[in-house]
């Protein structure tokens, strides 16, 4: 594996994370959507994994309030799925939240009524970092997308 360094969160990312959401369309096909994730890369907290000089993973940061913060967005490119990445970025996203006092962090995914192969890989990972299913809705996204908000306390 070659050399992987780990950035805290920063804003400004979009144009370097943008590559990394076009090598995984299963996740991020919808162009209306890839564009209102890349305007909100640029604004909110990413912490990035980069390997020479491209970044090769990104997790965005939305906080909410004083306590509570969201897993907004992330992301790690295709020939980098499995070897770990997402794991240590996460691992550096909850580090950094405790240093913040945050309490509690969400995420929100593609329901498992959804039955969309990647997904489930997405829903195994955070069960793997303990995460645990708060709400099953259509009222986050809409009737054809169903949403599973998530969340974790730390």
């Amino acid at each position: 594996m070659q050399n992987i360094q780990y950035k805290s969160g920063t804003p400004g990312l979009a144009s370097q994370c943008e590559t990394v959401l076009r090598s995984i369309p299963e996740w991020f096909g919808i162009e209306e959507a890839l564009q209102a994730y890349l305007d909100d890369i640029q604004h909110m907290s990413t912490f990035s994994a980069w390997s020479e000089d491209a970044v090769i993973g990104f997790i965005t940061v939305n906080y909410h309030f004083p306590e509570s913060a969201e897993l907004h967005v992330l992301g790690i490119h295709k020939h980098f799925h499995g070897l770990g990445v997402g794991s240590t970025l996460y691992t550096l996203v909850e580090t950094e939240l405790k240093k913040q006092k945050i309490k509690y962090i969400q995420v929100k995914t593609l329901s498992p009524r959804a039955k969309n192969p990647g997904y489930m890989k997405t829903l195994k990972f955070y069960t793997k970092h303990g995460f645990v299913p708060l709400e099953d809705s259509t009222a986050f996204w809409d009737k054809a997308t169903p949403c599973l908000q998530m969340i974790k306390s730390i």
